[in-house]
């Protein structure tokens, strides 16, 4: 496994020990790190782009200039809601504001191993939950694709193919339904015997209809209403929860 990392810390002497710490860890778990350093906001805005793509980030919180370490992470969650940022500071009472974006863990310089064992290791188990986020299938026959489940409002059934359609366009596949619902996770739904739902994306259900969130109308045929409905309850109490 490959891990990417963006170190944005001002102080030399903690970027060294910082990393010397990540490679200790590198080398304990047989996983392979490539670390991005940036002194500043400056120089991490001015060199990332949607091309890098990191599997968390840590900041300083207390860095110089016209943006601190929690302005930083403000900026990245408008592009980017899910990667992992850890805090680092000396302030013990600054822990407190990463709170507002939902940062991973805190580091107290100077950095203990274990500390940084605990982050990595809950750092790892997002990158493989992830990687288990995803519809695998293949597309002719040398293409394979992959979709976040979230992104799949529903899949129907056209003939011996599969459409899946998804909040960008509809991708097909050679392959029945039935052998698909096999492999699906538990939010979604069998609607219909040519259709399944993703609880997503529901937005309402009536005994013949369900309306998506984007307005798409699916039915339900009378065999599946009742099964619809219970999971669209617990689906809603989850979300409310």
């Amino acid at each position: 496994m490959q891990i990417n990392i963006a170190i944005i810390e001002d102080e030399p002497c903690f970027v060294e020990q910082l990393c010397a710490l990540l490679q200790q860890w590198e080398r304990e778990n047989g996983s392979l790190i490539n670390m991005k350093k940036y002194p500043s906001a400056d120089q991490f805005f001015l060199n990332w782009n949607e091309a890098d793509v990191f599997d968390v980030v840590f900041i300083d919180i207390m860095l110089p200039g016209s943006m601190d370490g929690v302005a930083i992470a403000k900026e990245i969650r408008k592009h980017n809601e899910d990667v992992p940022l850890v805090f680092v500071t000396s302030v013990a009472e600054k822990m407190s504001e990463g709170y507002r974006v939902s940062a991973l863990q805190y580091l107290l310089k100077p950095a203990s191993y274990a500390d940084l064992q605990v982050c990595m290791n809950k750092v790892v188990k997002r990158m493989q939950n992830r990687e288990q986020s995803y519809y695998h299938f293949q597309k002719g026959k040398n293409t394979m694709v992959r979709i976040p489940y979230n992104d799949i409002m529903y899949f129907v059934s056209a003939l011996q193919y599969t459409d899946i359609h998804t909040h960008s366009g509809v991708e097909r596949q050679l392959e029945r339904l039935k052998n698909i619902e096999a492999l699906l996770p538990a939010q979604f739904v069998r609607c219909h015997r040519s259709y399944i739902v993703n609880m997503r994306s529901v937005y309402s259900i009536t005994p013949m209809w369900i309306t998506t969130v984007s307005k798409e109308m699916i039915p339900i045929s009378k065999t599946f209403f009742d099964s619809v409905k219970e999971k669209f309850i617990q689906y809603v109490d989850k979300e409310v929860l």
